[in-house]
């Protein structure tokens, strides 16, 4: 089989990371096959943070676990209240990407960024997980506060994030695929 096809077919998300920093080659790797997704009339509507602050990235989980708390859905409460919960799974390099608001498709374009990093990711043998439960923190008031503390672009909201670092452990197995996923019109 192809690889790139074997590489979609074969990449998990991964929770469990070594503190061990990437080497900067593989990370600029990884970058450079995220900035090269398809935009919308190639708008590359993008900014790119790569935090490895560790920091900034509890900061960051714990303004999130402080919304959390504030939740309607008991379930997000408990998980705001578990010391255990870290939206970023202590990986040792974390990049949130944030989306032109001025954009119509910037965060559908920001969604291909991600993808393409955690392909490049794994097809490399490093860990990923792509992630959006930290967008809370980013939310209400201290939005501004989060945006200007990690320097985000006027006008740019972050809407996902990829947590990349060694894995521990094997990837999990596939889970089943949704059936019935595909109507043909044909």
């Amino acid at each position: 089989m192809n690889q790139i096809i074997q590489n979609m077919l074969d990449r998990r998300s991964s929770r469990a990371f070594q503190p061990e920093q990437l080497k900067e080659e593989e990370l600029q790797l990884i970058l450079t096959a995220g900035l090269a997704a398809p935009s919308a009339n190639n708008s590359q509507p993008w900014h790119l943070t790569v935090i490895q602050d560790q920091d900034i990235l509890n900061w960051i989980v714990e303004k999130n676990k402080e919304k959390m708390r504030q939740s309607d859905n008991p379930e997000v409460v408990q998980r705001g209240n578990d010391s255990s919960t870290h939206n970023f799974y202590h990986a040792p390099t974390v990049i949130i990407l944030s989306a032109d608001q001025n954009r119509a498709y910037g965060k559908s374009d920001c969604a291909n960024v991600v993808t393409q990093m955690a392909l490049a990711a794994h097809s490399i043998d490093i860990g990923s997980c792509y992630i959006a439960s930290f967008m809370q923190a980013f939310a209400g008031a201290q939005s501004q506060l989060l945006i200007d503390k990690i320097g985000i672009p006027q006008g740019y909201q972050p809407v996902f994030s990829l947590a990349l670092g060694y894995r521990i452990g094997d990837l999990p197995p596939a889970k089943p695929r949704k059936e019935n996923a595909v109507t043909y019109l044909r």
